[in-house]
């Protein structure tokens, strides 16, 4: 009977110790951040240069819009994240409320993907058909901010 005591103490020791090493790492861990709302906050860098840009929030009546561009082949090619709990978004047509403005160019997209429900990742595709030094894009009309601009310049 004794042996079994020392196992099950000895169990309930590691058990303790297990979620005594748990709750220290949840404890150390950075906090996860909440969206910025309303921001051309930099975030990483890409492997091509270019930050990713967010603007707006998950919040009630906002979308949180993400883009990363890419230089392909005179083209600038974006990768597009919109993220929203509240807002349906299949009422806007990326292709006719974004525009790519650089050196007295303005462009809207060859190609973008289509909006709809919550969640909506793709590449918006602009033909520029030369190498730029800097470039906005701009996005209207997706709550609740109403003029999104995003500029990046040549890393």
């Amino acid at each position: 009977m004794s042996d079994i005591k020392e196992y099950v103490l000895i169990g309930f020791a590691l058990l303790i110790l297990v979620f005594a090493l748990v709750g220290f790492t949840k404890i150390s861990l950075p906090a996860k951040q909440s969206s910025t709302q309303n921001t051309n906050a930099a975030d990483p860098i890409d492997s091509n240069g270019f930050k990713t840009i967010s603007t707006g929030s998950t919040d009630a009546g906002d979308v949180s819009i993400e883009l990363t561009p890419f230089i392909e082949k005179g083209r600038i090619e974006v990768d597009f994240a919109a993220n929203t709990h509240s807002v349906s978004l299949n009422e806007f047509d990326l292709s006719k409320i974004t525009t790519l403005t650089a050196e007295g160019l303005e462009l809207k997209p060859v190609s973008a993907p289509v909006m709809g429900g919550h969640h909506v990742k793709g590449k918006i595709v602009f033909a520029v058909g030369r190498d730029l030094e800097s470039f906005t894009i701009t996005i209207n009309g997706i709550p609740s901010v109403d003029e999104r601009v995003y500029h990046w310049d040549k890393p």
